[in-house]
């Protein structure tokens, strides 16, 4: 059963597609609570098109401009400031989308049993599926200002961030921890 439209959060979930419409229907039914899920599909021959729509996705249609370019095109079309990047074979567990809606609610503590909900990451990366932060493998949300409320999130400074690692000390971050990149 989908929420309610008002249960959505202010979030993109940005999937760059190719031919997967085999794996996409799982991973767009785990992100429902997102109020834009964006297909940038360059040029699929299957109905990948066709079940992200059916899924309320809004598709656009983009040439394949590399997998780095791809994403960075999706996320300057999200209409969020907050964009999730995911691979369609990616899903998003409970936990994780509690997470993050937690950490889109507003005032909050920034923090959970086994490690910080949040963690602020200065780093000039740029979006991409499957980042390591610090060795973890986490979500990461790239945003453009982080948000007021976030003030108090941990925030850590990158080293580097190339080849899908951000090489920081994440502290007691967690594969749950949702990671802002900045």
């Amino acid at each position: 059963m989908a929420r309610p439209a008002d249960d959505k959060i202010p979030l993109t979930v940005a999937i760059i597609a190719l031919d997967a419409a085999a794996q996409i229907g799982p991973l767009l039914d785990s992100v429902r609570f997102a109020d834009e899920v964006l297909v940038v599909d360059s040029g699929s021959r299957d109905a990948t098109c066709e079940l992200a729509r059916r899924h309320g996705a809004r598709v656009e249609t983009h040439e394949w401009l590399g997998f780095g370019r791809q994403k960075q095109h999706a996320v300057s079309i999200a209409r969020n400031d907050w964009v999730l990047c995911l691979d369609a074979d990616e899903r998003v567990t409970g936990r994780l989308a509690q997470s993050i809606r937690q950490a889109l609610a507003g005032p909050r503590t920034l923090a959970a049993d086994d490690g910080p909900a949040v963690v602020v990451v200065e780093a000039n990366a740029k979006p991409a599926i499957g980042y390591k932060v610090g060795g973890l493998s986490a979500a990461t949300i790239f945003v453009k200002d982080v948000p007021a409320w976030a003030k108090d999130a941990p925030r850590v400074k990158a080293k580097s961030a190339k080849d899908g690692n951000i090489d920081v000390a994440p502290g007691q971050a967690t594969e749950a921890t949702l990671f802002v990149i900045k």
